[in-house]
């Protein structure tokens, strides 16, 4: 037989136009862009979750039966007689209860890196961070409210306004605050 007709070479010569239009398409992905690691986890770790998600949906639509049994194999071909064609039904998995089981673990090994990683305490060092930022801006704007609002007040009781707007101020901000904590 000659070589290029016997189905090693062919399945060899697919397998190169295959590899081929690969790397034309990873040509075509252009430069890469700096990521910040933590932020890559973070995005991997949502993604695969959004893709748990779906995949849960297509196992629910599965027939309680055909969850671990069914065609786990079909196969069509030439035969010395023309057409032949095969359907091999076994017990198994599901594949979308298998790609949901495989896109699990890789979730929890995902999250595992990002808490290895340290990403919840860096959140929260960010978090800290943006907190006192906005407790400073909080204090610089009530502070200036307050010397606007004591140059029409008179003398006489802008000891008693500023009393008055500081004990309000004290109350009033943190309420809101978390208010808007438990609204988020």
């Amino acid at each position: 037989m000659h070589g290029s007709a016997n189905k090693r070479s062919r399945q060899a010569a697919e397998r190169n136009l295959a590899r081929e239009k690969a790397m034309k398409v990873l040509a075509n992905l252009g430069e890469p862009e700096p990521v910040d690691p933590a932020e890559a986890l973070l995005q991997l770790v949502a993604w695969k979750r959004a893709e748990i998600l779906v995949l849960r949906e297509r196992v629910a639509e599965i027939e309680q039966d055909d969850l671990v049994f069914g065609t786990v194999k079909e196969k069509t071909g030439e035969g010395a007689l023309g057409p032949t064609s095969e359907t091999v039904e076994q017990a198994g998995q599901h594949t979308w209860y298998r790609l949901l089981h495989a896109a699990e673990d890789q979730l929890a090994r995902y999250a595992k890196a990002a808490l290895d990683a340290g990403i919840a305490e860096r959140q929260v060092r960010i978090a800290e961070q943006q907190g006192s930022l906005i407790a400073t801006a909080l204090k610089g704007i009530l502070d200036q409210l307050l010397a606007r609002v004591l140059t029409v007040v008179p003398d006489a009781v802008q000891g008693e306004v500023s009393s008055v707007w500081v004990e309000s101020v004290g109350e009033i901000v943190p309420r809101e605050l978390r208010a808007l904590g438990r609204a988020a």
